[in-house]
């Protein structure tokens, strides 16, 4: 069994998937849970800051069935790099001073602090085309058969108004 702290979901690779991946940000939530008894400071790190943006970095977990959320987003504008070429390194070891986490990862226990990688995966999706639900096409043909109506209407009163003349 590992002496990593924390249970992650998901746990071995992070998927961006977006139809306008690259283009725009795109994001995944990491959710960590602290499989402890004693409160843990958590840190996360990416291959490459440009790449990627991590909200928050280093925190604390308490322990208990509470995840903490971090928010891992695949930065816009970038080219879609090959699947597993970058990965995020976790990063938990124990601590009491909970006014600053960092201060957990420059003690003895802090440099000895157990990691796990997870790796990122990339998935760019077919462009959202909405499909027309059955509603709306009935919508649709009402407002279709309207303006038929309408302009059939107009045509009897532009008729009436020539018989008039003559």
């Amino acid at each position: 069994m590992s002496d990593f702290p924390f249970k992650l979901e998901p746990s071995e690779r992070l998927l961006f998937s977006s139809s306008t991946l690259g283009d725009e940000s795109c994001s995944v939530v990491l959710k960590v849970y602290n499989t402890t008894n004693e409160p843990q400071a958590f840190k996360i790190k990416c291959t490459s800051n440009d790449f990627f943006r991590l909200r928050p970095p280093v925190t604390f977990s308490p322990p208990g069935q509470e995840p903490l959320n971090i928010n891992v987003i695949f930065n816009a504008g970038k080219q879609i790099p090959e699947n597993g070429k970058h990965y995020f390194a976790v990063y938990g070891t124990p601590c009491t001073d909970y006014h600053n986490a960092r201060i957990a990862f420059n003690s003895e226990k802090g440099r000895k602090a157990k990691s796990k990688k997870l790796f990122a995966d990339f998935k760019k999706l077919a462009p959202d085309v909405p499909e027309k639900k059955e509603d709306d096409k009935k919508e649709e043909e009402k407002k279709e058969e309207k303006k038929d109506d309408e302009k059939k209407e107009e045509k009897k009163d532009d008729e009436k108004k020539e018989d008039k003349k003559e």
